[in-house]
């Protein structure tokens, strides 16, 4: 398990589910590259695992990644999309209470 200040890179490993010996690899390299400066090194942890994983996907599973990435933050946040009748473009809004 990584421990991390500010970004939550278990998650981001955890969410791309690469070979555990990739991600140790690149955290490896990260590590030696941002000596002394944990949030840099945590900030480039997160990028080169994404990268990492994004070079392994189809535009198809990029999208359904984005999108499932951003509809956990919409919850987390407790908002969620909506589409006006009119329009195509997703809207974010607070969910009523209610």
């Amino acid at each position: 398990m990584v421990v991390s200040q500010i970004f939550d890179i278990e998650h981001v490993i955890q969410h791309y589910d690469l070979p555990r010996d990739m991600v140790e690899q690149i955290l490896q390299e990260v590590r030696e590259e941002f000596q002394g400066d944990e949030l840099m090194y945590e900030l480039h942890a997160v990028r080169a695992i994404q990268a990492a994983a994004m070079r392994e996907m189809t535009p198809e599973q990029m999208v359904r990644s984005i999108n499932s990435e951003a509809d956990r933050i919409l919850d987390e946040h407790g908002l969620e999309r909506m589409t006006t009748p009119t329009e195509d473009i997703p809207r974010i809004h607070r969910r009523s209470t209610a």
